[in-house]
């Protein structure tokens, strides 16, 4: 019986170990360590304005969607800061499921937008887009690396 239950620290370990496991994978391969993604995962769910739901089957987590919301002159934007769906049940509706109902709830607290940042290419992006994403006109992403030289 899969269902869905509020982002909470009682998962953390469940959460961690979902996140590293699939951002480890295609199309990511990012090299995340528990410590990392624990730490990631801690410092979102104490973000003020956090809200995050987690995908259950028979009580095993299989999936998380969390971030947060913030006013700007047009009203409150959520920003989507994590999305994981256990990678061998992937393509089978449960992330349509877990975003749809993220949705719902932003619509329910009055927030207008929905902002996240993926992959440009590929299946990630081809999901978003089926789901009536765009890419953002007026915004871009911007990176610098910084370091020791």
């Amino acid at each position: 019986m899969v269902k869905i239950a509020a982002m909470n620290a009682d998962f953390l370990d469940d959460c961690t170990q979902l996140y590293v496991n699939v951002f480890s994978a295609q199309p990511w391969k990012e090299s995340w360590s528990y410590d990392s993604g624990c730490q990631r995962l801690l410092d979102l769910i104490h973000t003020p304005n956090f809200l995050g739901y987690m995908l259950l089957d028979h009580n095993q987590l299989i999936g998380f969607i969390a971030g947060y919301s913030k006013m700007n002159y047009r009203g409150k934007t959520f920003y989507l800061a994590g999305f994981c769906v256990t990678t061998q049940i992937q393509g089978k509706g449960y992330g349509s499921h877990l975003l749809y109902h993220l949705e719902q709830k932003l619509i329910e607290k009055g927030i207008t937008s929905l902002f996240l940042i993926t992959e440009k290419m590929g299946s990630i992006s081809s999901f978003y887009r089926k789901k009536g994403y765009s890419i953002s006109e007026n915004r871009m992403v911007m990176r610098k690396e910084l370091g020791l030289k």
